[in-house]
């Protein structure tokens, strides 16, 4: 092989090389561009219990920040408030849009006119028929501020998560991303730890067809519990069942039952803690679903019980790790009428140790 051949062999190979590499080079922006864009692929083909298996467990030592300490925003002009940590900025980027900023992330709250639905499942699935992208989101319904709402979340390069809370006329858009590479577990534990807590404080002060403010409030201080409750219910300390240490019962007026219960589980772990309240239930109990959720700032699951073997009747109880023990809330389905009230109750629901 002569020498010029050889060298155009070299020269030809070099291009090669860099092109390659520059081929690379946009390929891993591409994906970085996309990450940080914040758009959603749909899942609407995974059911409700594939979609709670995959996300991303809450370690026991992830820290949740003391709510109690933070400062409160309030918006005026969209008729919520919300606590944030003290490091945040904020900026009111508009009358309908705020943003908290921290140095490794963010979160920001807008509103918009409800011309969807108040049904969560409606608002999802009217967003995946407008998505022009192609990411991979999981999808649940939590309830925030006594709302049941719908709730979209990705971790595979930090921490993204997007509530959307439809409520008096409105669609409240609460989103929250931690980007960070490679992937840090116990990073993202903390992360959708404190997103929790933050969630947890979210409340509407235009709320006219239920004054709160006047609602009494429950304090327990041996187990380090609090929440609030309508002033004409009656409050009852009942003797623990199903496996509890603790019970007690709230009665709406005019029925002869209790109409919301918190329980202390016997038990020490959550899965066995939810597998000893169905088994000490109503004959024939079972779960129907679970789906993530919140009390007092710790992360939980929303059991949805099948009491009976009656499909129409769907109990509903609340149950999160804290502090060594299980605690749960809970209401019946035959008492429909107060499910406003239930989820007013949760919100208001903190450990006071």
């Amino acid at each position: 092989m002569t020498p010029e051949k050889t060298k155009k062999i070299v020269i030809t190979l070099s291009l090669f090389a860099v092109v390659v590499g520059i081929v690379g080079v946009l390929c891993v922006s591409y994906q970085v561009i996309r990450w940080q864009q914040n758009v959603l692929l749909s899942v609407a083909t995974k059911t409700d219990s594939q979609i709670t298996k995959d996300a991303p467990p809450v370690s026991e030592n992830a820290i949740v920040v003391d709510g109690d300490k933070w400062k409160t925003y309030t918006s005026k002009t969209s008729g919520y408030a919300i606590k944030y940590p003290e490091s945040f900025q904020v900026k009111e980027e508009t009358s309908a849009d705020t943003l908290f900023s921290t140095t490794d992330g963010y979160f920001r709250i807008s509103t918009k006119n409800n011309d969807i639905s108040t049904d969560p499942i409606a608002i999802k699935d009217s967003y995946y028929r407008n998505d022009q992208y192609g990411y991979q989101y999981q999808d649940s319904f939590p309830i925030i501020a006594g709302v049941k709402s719908y709730k979209q979340g990705r971790y595979d390069g930090g921490v993204m998560e997007r509530y959307f809370v439809p409520y008096s006329g409105k669609i409240y858009t609460i989103e929250f991303e931690f980007s960070f590479y490679p992937p840090d577990q116990a990073l993202s534990d903390t992360k959708i730890a404190f997103i929790q807590n933050v969630i947890s404080t979210m409340s509407f002060t235009n709320d006219t067809t239920s004054d709160m403010t006047k609602w009494k409030t429950y304090a327990n201080e041996t187990y380090g519990i609090e929440f609030r409750y309508p002033s004409d219910w009656k409050m009852h300390d009942l003797i623990p069942t199903n496996g509890n240490l603790f019970t007690v019962g709230m009665g709406a007026p005019g029925l002869g039952d209790d109409t919301v219960w918190v329980n202390i589980s016997s038990q020490s772990d959550l899965r066995t803690a939810i597998n000893t309240h169905v088994k000490t239930y109503i004959t024939g109990t079972k779960i129907e679903k679970e789906q993530t959720s919140v009390l007092g700032g710790a992360g939980g699951i929303l059991v949805y019980l099948n009491v009976g073997g009656n499909s129409s009747r769907l109990d509903r109880w609340v149950f999160a790790e804290h502090d060594t023990k299980v605690y749960s809330m809970g209401i019946t389905n035959d008492v429909a009428p107060y499910d406003k009230e239930f989820y007013q109750i949760l919100s208001t629901f903190k450990f006071t140790k």
